[in-house]
C-alpha cells in the first residue's frame, strides 16, 4: 500500500483567535467546547445534491484547526470532491487525485475532515461511516459534514465516547473566497462536458455523425436554393406567356384553339390608356380570355388567332414575324378591313388568318 503525505496537520493554541464578522448560525453551535466554520461558497457547494436521487456526493473538507485554553475552532475553507458516486472510500488512487486538486487550486491550508451528501443513512450505514471516519480522518478534532437529503438534515459529526456523535450546529461565514470559487468554476465546467458526452452517446450521435449532419444541411440549403432560383424562372416565364401571346412560336399560333368573333372594319381597342408605354397591353379582361381560352361561336364557325399591336409595329413586321413573310398582308387587311397598312395604332387587335 503507497502512503501518501501530503501535509501535517499542527494544531497551535492561540490566546486570541480572530473569528469572522460576518456570519450566520445554523442550530445550537458551541456545545463541547467545539465551534465550526464554514465558508458560504463551500457550505454551498457541499450541499448540491446531484444528479440523480439514488447518487451521494463526498470529499474532503478543507482549512485550518484553532485551539484556545477552552475551545476548539475549525475553520473550512474550501472542499475537494471525490469523481465516484458508486461506494465512499479513500483509496491510494482517491488521496492521489485529492493532493492533486489541492495542489492545483488551494494554498495553506489542512484536510481538517470530510463531507457526505446522501438521500439517507440506514442502520447498515452507520457502521461503515464510523469506519470510513476513522480509518481516514483520526482524531477528536476531524469533523464530517453530512448532509442528509431525505430529512432535509446538515449536521456536523466528530468521533467522542468511541461513536461518531451528532452535533447541534455551526456557523456560515462570509468573505471573498477566490480559491474555491476557481475550483467550483473547472468542476462546473468538467460536469457539463461529461454530461454532453454522456448525452450523445445516448442518442447515438458522435462528432462524425454531426459533422455528416452539417455537409447535409449545407446541402439541402443548396438544393432548396436552386429549386427556389428554378421556380422564380419559370414563373417569370410562364407570366411572360399569360401577357404576351404574341411571343408564343408560330406553331403554338397556329395550333391554338381560342376563336374569336369576325369582325368588319376596325377593331376598337378596350384599352383604357392607349397612351401607355407598355409592352403589356392588354386589359385584365382580355388576359382572361387569354389564359382561360374561352370561345365564342362565329357565323363562318372559322377559328383565328388575333394580334395586339405594340408601339413601333407595321403590318408588314406583324406578318414577317408570325409567318416569316409579308405575303398574308394582303389578307390580314381584309380581314380586319384595313384600307391604309400605315394606319394601326398601339392595343390594336388584329385577327389572324
Amino acid at each position: 500500500m503507497i502512503e501518501i503525505v501530503y501535509k501535517e496537520d499542527p494544531v497551535e493554541e492561540e490566546v486570541n483567535i480572530k473569528l469572522p464578522r460576518n456570519i450566520k448560525q445554523v442550530g445550537m453551535c458551541g456545545i463541547n467546547g467545539r465551534k465550526v466554520y464554514i465558508e458560504d461558497y463551500a457550505a454551498g457547494y457541499i450541499k448540491n445534491p446531484p444528479q440523480a436521487e439514488d447518487e451521494f456526493r463526498y470529499g474532503v473538507l478543507l482549512g485550518e484547526i484553532k485551539r484556545s485554553r477552552s475551545e476548539t475552532y475549525v475553520f473550512v475553507k474550501g472542499a475537494v470532491e471525490v469523481p465516484s458516486k458508486n461506494e465512499v472510500k479513500f483509496d491510494d488512487d482517491v488521496w492521489t487525485a485529492i493532493y492533486e486538486d489541492i495542489k492545483q487550486y488551494f494554498s495553506e491550508v489542512y484536510i481538517v475532515g470530510w463531507f457526505l451528501n446522501a438521500s439517507s443513512m440506514e442502520k447498515e450505514g452507520r457502521m461503515k461511516f464510523q469506519k470510513t471516519h476513522l480509518d481516514n480522518f483520526a482524531g477528536n478534532d476531524k469533523i464530517c459534514f453530512f448532509v442528509n437529503r431525505n430529512e432535509h438534515d446538515e449536521a456536523i459529526y466528530t468521533y467522542d465516547s468511541g461513536m461518531m456523535q451528532k452535533r447541534h450546529g455551526y456557523y456560515v461565514y462570509y468573505e471573498k473566497n477566490p480559491e474555491m470559487q476557481n475550483y467550483m468554476m473547472d468542476r462546473k465546467t468538467e460536469t457539463r462536458e461529461k454530461n454532453t458526452v454522456v448525452s450523445g452517446s445516448v442518442n447515438g450521435i458522435n462528432n462524425t455523425e454531426k459533422i455528416n449532419s452539417g455537409k447535409y444541411s449545407r446541402y439541402s440549403m443548396a438544393v432548396s436554393v436552386c429549386l427556389l432560383v428554378a421556380t422564380v424562372a419559370f414563373m417569370a416565364n410562364y407570366t411572360n406567356k399569360i401577357h404576351f401571346p404574341y411571343r408564343l412560336k408560330v406553331e403554338e399560333v397556329k395550333n391554338s384553339t381560342a376563336k374569336v368573333e369576325m369582325v368588319n372594319g376596325n377593331v376598337e381597342t378596350t384599352i383604357a390608356d392607349t397612351e401607355e408605354k407598355s409592352d403589356n397591353v392588354q386589359t385584365d379582361t382580355e388576359e382572361a380570355d387569354s389564359v382561360n381560352a374561352q370561345t365564342e361561336t362565329v357565323p363562318e364557325e372559322t377559328e383565328y388567332n388575333y394580334y395586339i399591336v405594340r408601339q413601333g409595329d407595321s403590318l408588314s413586321k406583324i406578318c414577317t414575324r408570325i409567318y416569316g413573310t409579308e405575303d398574308r398582308k394582303a389578307e390580314i387587311m381584309e380581314m380586319n378591313g384595313i384600307n391604309d397598312e400605315n394606319k394601326i395604332y398601339v392595343g390594336q387587335k388584329i385577327i389572324l388568318p
